[in-house]
């Protein structure tokens, strides 16, 4: 048997590092708001409940591994995720353990109707 290549031992740091990023519950909410839109800072924050300060760290890390991407307009700071391994992801994540925002609504209604 062969020893893995040092490419393949590349690849999974860079796997590693980005699954690290993801790692964490608020930083998978950040990430969802910012593939659906731009959003400020101010306003990310108040949408996933943390602190500018506590965002900031977070960012940070989403930053660090090319996640996120910023545009700034004057002093405002704006974030979004075009990240098509971050959406795969998300949408793979979804399938497994979320629930689509329409089949909620669908099921309520048909249980408003029973």
């Amino acid at each position: 048997m062969q020893p893995l290549s040092p490419e393949k031992h590349d690849e999974a740091e860079i796997a590693a590092g980005f699954l690290s990023a993801m790692a964490n519950p608020k930083r998978l909410l950040i990430l969802d708001s910012l593939v659906k839109e731009e959003m400020a800072v101010g306003a990310l924050a108040n949408k996933v409940g943390l602190s500018q300060s506590a965002l900031s760290q977070h960012l940070s890390k989403l930053r660090a591994q090319n996640l996120v991407s910023t545009r700034r307009d004057a002093q405002t700071i704006y974030y979004s995720s075009s990240s098509d391994a971050v959406m795969r992801i998300l949408g793979t994540l979804s399938d497994i353990y979320g629930v689509d925002a329409n089949a909620v609504e669908e099921k309520t209604l048909v249980r408003r109707s029973a």
